[in-house]
């Protein structure tokens, strides 16, 4: 199997205790760099996974480290406020997070998370954490059963 064979889609959520041990894996794991390329699809719960999402789109913008993801699946798990989002992000990178945060758009982070649902429907996700991985005729894998419906 050559570099980059299959193209899969995970969609998550970060307050899914299921996705945190999945991204884990998937951090760890050679599988998504040798063999699949993972397009990461995040879906909320609550008005608080809007700021996991927002805190998510500007991490990748920063290009933050793996560890950054993590501490968003632990912040998931509890209550927290848009404050420790920002602090967590600060933490990261202190110089550019706080203006990325005002002026990054939540019509964009509305926008990923729309993509995500309406390409869940079309592949009739039901549940997370899940997986997509596209071959002739296509497959989901599911550890566990979260529905999102």
């Amino acid at each position: 199997v050559s570099s980059h064979d299959s193209q899969g889609e995970y969609f998550f959520s970060f307050q899914c205790k299921g996705c945190t041990k999945i991204s884990e894996l998937l951090d760890q794991s050679s599988i998504t760099t040798d063999t699949i390329t993972f397009k990461r699809h995040p879906l909320v719960k609550n008005s608080q996974g809007l700021l996991l999402v927002k805190a998510q789109l500007i991490g990748e913008e920063l290009g933050l480290p793996k560890s950054f993801y993590q501490d968003l699946y632990s912040m998931g798990q509890k209550n927290f406020s848009k404050k420790e989002v920002i602090a967590l992000l600060e933490s990261y990178e202190p110089k550019k997070a706080s203006l990325l945060w005002k002026s990054y758009r939540d019509d964009k982070v509305s926008s990923k998370i729309k993509e995500s649902l309406e390409r869940a429907k079309i592949l009739k996700l039901s549940e997370l954490p899940s997986f997509y991985i596209s071959g002739p005729d296509g497959s989901f894998w599911s550890p566990k059963k979260t529905s999102i419906v």
